[in-house]
């Protein structure tokens, strides 16, 4: 027991596994005796009580067990009561925190994955209110600000085709608040009313742009 004592944790801790370890490495064997608490003391530079706090850790772990008028001696067994004790501690301090890193990393994921379900909900709710308005061909770029992804709206004749993506040509580029592209999907707010009260702001082909109410009709306010 040469080892040296660290700030790091309680120094009747520090005891305590200094001998924990000298049984593991068979420096210490069962039935041997082990420093006394005025040896650990002096050894230590340390108060006798703190040097007894730790030894007395291993004898209510059955590692020390006490005869009297000799000293503490090494329990039989106490090797694998000790390699046992630090198994658990390793899952616990550990194997256990990783699960649990990896748990909330599964739960992150899974929280992301959702949110870009809810992101599809817009592609699904154009869609199912989608009124063609024969010989329109039209290219609708959204820009949803907070969430930094446009959303195209390619309009041929009869054929819708929507997705999250880019575009190298629309001939109508809207930027948006995702609350306020809501209330237009919600039917709570029409396009041409988001633009006008600057909630939306548009550049392009603007009489395409007053056909977007035509063409996707929700709820009227």
């Amino acid at each position: 027991m040469n080892e040296i004592l660290t700030q790091e944790k309680s120094i009747y801790l520090q005891i305590a596994e200094m001998i924990a370890t000298d049984i593991l490495r068979d420096i210490l064997l069962e039935e041997e005796r082990v420093p006394s608490t005025n040896e650990l003391a002096k050894l230590y530079a340390i108060n006798p009580a703190t040097a007894a706090k730790g030894v007395n850790i291993l004898v209510d772990e059955g590692v020390l067990y006490k005869k009297r008028g000799i000293g503490m001696f090494v329990s039989a067994g106490a090797k694998e009561a000790i390699l046992s004790r630090r198994k658990n501690e390793f899952y616990d301090n550990y194997v256990k925190k990783q699960k649990e890193d990896i748990e909330e990393l599964a739960s992150l994921f899974k929280g992301m994955l959702g949110e870009e379900k809810d992101e599809d909900d817009y592609v699904e709710r154009l869609k199912s209110h989608f009124f063609p308005m024969e010989g329109l061909k039209a290219v609708f770029r959204i820009d949803l600000v907070e969430e930094k992804s446009s959303l195209i709206i390619d309009i041929n004749d009869s054929k819708l085709n929507c997705y999250r993506g880019t575009v190298e040509q629309a001939d109508v580029t809207a930027k948006v608040k995702t609350a306020v592209f809501e209330q237009v999907l919600d039917g709570t707010k029409t396009f041409q009313s988001a633009f006008m009260s600057g909630e939306l702001s548009a550049q392009g082909n603007f009489k395409i742009l007053r056909n977007f109410d035509t063409i996707f009709r929700f709820q009227n306010i």
